[in-house]
């Protein structure tokens, strides 16, 4: 639709490991935690909260608009993610705080703990609200005294963002390391 004005259907995508080796093959040569320090704005890193561990990943973002993987993995709690983020030289982070009510208030204290480098992030999508911005950020009061940052985010856009321009067309300088 957006790139043929023909109308919407739903089709599902795979993402091929065809694809991700594309995208190595065409990002500048570097390993995993050793990205070119040229350029560099910020470090940025992501965190996705489940049931048992904290899944996070390291973007390097730079000022040509490139972005470079750095690192992953998960940790076992607060404390662990706390260390990656220092040893990684992070400037920034978000966190998931869409998944379960009983990990909001974690995911929430953990936020207010960070002075302010880490904000609360939510997914959104059509059934959350009719008319979504693909972003938008302000502050949540989180127990009627303290507050803390919130993004909110079009999910869907995000996603079907990430797909095309990056994966499938590659018109966004998204790398990967040659070691993934």
């Amino acid at each position: 639709n957006r790139e043929l004005a023909l109308p919407w259907k739903m089709e599902g995508s795979r993402i091929s490991t065809a694809m991700i080796r594309e995208r190595i093959d065409a990002s500048p040569k570097y390993l995993l935690g050793q990205p070119p320090e040229e350029g560099r704005l910020v470090r940025l890193m992501a965190v996705d909260v489940q049931q048992t561990e904290l899944w996070w990943l390291v973007r390097q973002l730079h000022e040509d608009g490139s972005s470079y993987l750095v690192q992953y993995g998960s940790a076992l709690g607060w404390s662990g993610l706390s260390e990656k983020f220092r040893e990684l030289n992070c400037n920034w982070g978000i966190v998931d705080a869409g998944y379960a009510a009983k990990a909001t208030s974690g995911v929430y204290n953990f936020v207010f703990g960070t002075a302010g480098r880490f904000c609360a992030a939510f997914g959104r999508t059509k059934k959350h609200n009719a008319s979504l911005k693909p972003w938008e950020t302000g502050e949540l009061q989180i127990d009627g005294t303290r507050t803390i940052r919130q993004m909110r985010f079009d999910a869907l856009l995000w996603q079907e963002r990430l797909y095309h321009d990056v994966l499938r067309d590659g018109r966004v300088p998204w790398y990967l390391p040659r070691d993934l």
